[in-house]
């Protein structure tokens, strides 16, 4: 596997892991932000929106080439997860969820670009695996072992080392991934030129 595709799947494996740990550890979250479980359901809602807000990244940042998206996302990731872990309140934990969730989709769409331009021809679609192969590794993986540390260490000890994972990420993509011009600029109204094709209006229906 190429290093570039290692550095993305990388990446992955940070949001996959970041998104879905605190569905095993929501019970030790909630003794420790007081509130009830039903409550700490929210710490996972705030992610989600965070996902949903943040795919306007790359309607906004459509100029910005996409080496440098994806560390901007690290960098996200890595404050999120930071803020996580040193929450002292239920508002706080819900914003750092929040801010978590904001790289999410558009982190895949980048570096789903990326992979395609890097890889050999003919092999586009194995290298976009390779590089979701990331997240696929955090829910077997990364998920498990948040469980684990937070019943027999601590639940703050997951989000700190998904932020110092993210800090490492941010340097082997630094290292690793090459300089890709950003797709040709179509201008804002043209990022929703599907829109005036059927197609799409009946998916939404």
């Amino acid at each position: 596997m190429k290093k570039s595709l290692l550095a993305l799947a990388s990446g992955a494996f940070i949001l996959g892991a970041a998104e879905f740990v605190m569905m095993g550890i929501l019970p030790q979250t909630a003794e420790a932000m007081h509130v009830d479980i039903p409550t700490a359901g929210h710490f996972i809602s705030a992610y989600a929106i965070g996902v949903c807000i943040g795919t306007l990244i790359l309607v906004f940042g459509r100029k910005i080439p996409p080496k440098q998206l994806i560390i901007m996302f690290m960098v996200i990731a890595f404050v999120g997860n930071a803020l996580s872990a040193f929450s002292v309140n239920a508002p706080m934990l819900l914003a750092a969820r929040f801010i978590s969730g904001l790289p999410h989709g558009a982190f895949f769409g980048t570096a789903t670009l990326i992979a395609k331009t890097v890889a050999d021809k003919g092999k586009e679609a194995q290298a976009v695996s390779a590089m979701v192969t990331g997240q696929t590794v955090a829910n077997m993986i990364g998920v498990p072992a948040g469980t684990l540390m937070s019943e027999f260490l601590s639940w703050r000890l997951a989000f700190i080392v998904l932020s110092v994972w993210a800090a490492m990420t941010v340097f082997l993509v630094l290292a690793w991934v090459p300089a890709i011009a950003p797709v040709k600029d179509v201008g804002l109204a043209g990022q929703f030129r599907f829109l005036r094709k059927p197609g799409p209006w009946l998916i939404l229906g």
